[in-house]
């Protein structure tokens, strides 16, 4: 059994949420970087893509993402600056 590091897990689940919602190019652009080991090439590109595309985010990626151990200073700045540019996400009423 393989294990997987979290912060590679968010990558890959923000890559399979905006799946249906982006073209296989647009997606391609966050699968190379996975295949390659750099997730946080891959969350900065899924980011950018959902801001591009005006994808709303549930509010957990964001909290997951600022919240992974070991990001740099640079990191949590870019994170930071791409989450603010996606639109606000608004849970249906129930």
């Amino acid at each position: 059994m393989l294990f997987m590091d979290e912060s590679t897990l968010l990558a890959h689940a923000l890559r399979d949420f905006l799946r249906p919602q982006l073209s296989n190019d647009d997606i391609l652009m966050m699968d190379l970087p996975l295949h390659a080991g750099e997730w946080v090439c891959a969350i900065d590109s899924g980011l950018c893509l959902a801001s591009e595309h005006k994808i709303a985010l549930p509010p957990i990626f964001g909290e997951k993402i600022l919240g992974i151990e070991g990001l740099s200073e640079a990191d949590i700045e870019m994170f930071t600056l791409d989450l603010s540019t996606i639109p606000r996400w608004y849970e249906l009423a129930s």
